[in-house]
C-alpha cells in the first residue's frame, strides 16, 4: 500500500504482528495508488511502473526511473494539504520515503507505511511474507493459515477482502480465528475541504499531527459476527469531540 488510508494503520494499532504480504500477484488496487482530495474533489495519485508482466508479483514490481511523478504527487499534496496546520508534518513523511532512490514498489510501500507508524507512535513489529517458511505450493488462504502457524499466532486479523475466499472452518480447526476489522473513526474538521476516511494517511496527520491517532476507533470482530452483519463493517465517522 502506498501511503495508504488510516484504516490500513489499524493493524498496526490492533494486532500483535503485520505482514507485508508483497510475494503475491499484483493486482489492480491500492498497491501503487492512493486517494488525496484537492478543491474538493477525491483523486487518484499512482505510482508509474515499468511494464507488467503476465502474473507479476508485487516485489518484482519496478518503479519507472525517473523523478517526474514524484514531484507531481509532492505538488498534488502540497495543493491538498498546504492549509492544514500540520502540513509540514504531513510533507516531511513523503519526503523522507524519497531521500533515498527506490527500484522496487515494494520498497516505497513499506518505507511509507513505516513512516506513519513512528509518526503516529504504532507498534513496528513487522515481517514479509516470504520469510515466514517455504510455502510456494499453497496459495489463498491455504497460505495465509500456514503463515499463521509458522508465527504461532492463535488470532488473523484482516481486512475485508478476506471475506470473499478465507477458509474460516479451515482456519478454526487449526486453533486462529478469524476476526475482521470494523473500521470506525472520529471525523475531523478541514478547511474547505470534504472529509473521507478513505485518503491517505497524511491528510489526517496534515490537520491533526500526532493526534490523528486518536481518531482511530475500529474494532476486531469475529468472522461468524462479521458474515452475519456485512453492512455494520464499512467505514463510519462520527464527529470528533472537542
Amino acid at each position: 500500500m502506498y501511503f495508504p488510508w488510516l484504516g490500513h494503520f489499524e493493524l498496526f494499532r490492533l494486532a500483535d504482528v503485520y505482514c507485508h504480504y508483497d510475494d503475491v500477484q499484483l493486482s489492480r488496487g491500492f498497491y501503487n495508488r492512493v486517494q488525496v482530495i484537492t478543491n474538493g474533489v477525491s483523486e487518484l495519485i499512482s505510482v508509474p511502473l515499468t511494464k507488467k508482466k503476465q502474473r507479476q508479483l508485487i516485489s518484482q514490481s519496478l518503479l519507472q526511473i525517473n523523478d517526474t511523478w514524484i514531484s507531481k504527487h509532492r505538488n498534488k499534496l502540497r495543493e491538498s494539504l498546504r492549509k492544514a496546520p500540520f502540513f509540514n508534518c504531513a510533507i516531511e513523511i513523503f519526503n523522507g520515503v524519497y531521500n533515498e532512490s527506490h527500484e522496487l514498489l515494494q520498497n516505497i510501500n513499506r518505507l511509507s507505511i513505516l513512516k506513519i507508524c513512528d509518526f503516529l507512535d504504532l507498534s513496528r513489529s513487522t515481517i514479509t511474507s516470504d520469510s515466514c517458511g517455504m510455502h510456494g505450493n499453497l496459495s489463498g488462504s491455504a497460505r495465509l493459515l500456514a503463515i499463521c502457524k509458522d508465527l504461532g499466532a492463535d488470532v488473523y486479523l484482516t481486512g475485508h477482502g478476506g471475506l470473499n475466499y478465507l477458509d474460516h472452518e479451515s482456519f478454526e480447526k487449526n486453533g486462529v480465528e478469524v476476526h475482521y476489522i470494523k473500521y470506525r473513526f472520529e471525523q475531523y474538521e478541514k478547511l474547505n475541504s470534504i472529509y473521507s476516511p478513505f485518503v491517505t494517511s497524511l491528510d489526517p496527520i496534515a490537520y491533526l499531527g500526532k493526534e490523528a491517532k486518536l481518531t482511530m476507533q475500529s474494532e476486531m470482530i469475529h468472522w461468524r459476527e462479521a458474515l452475519n452483519n456485512i453492512d455494520d463493517l464499512k467505514a463510519k465517522a462520527t464527529k470528533r469531540r472537542s
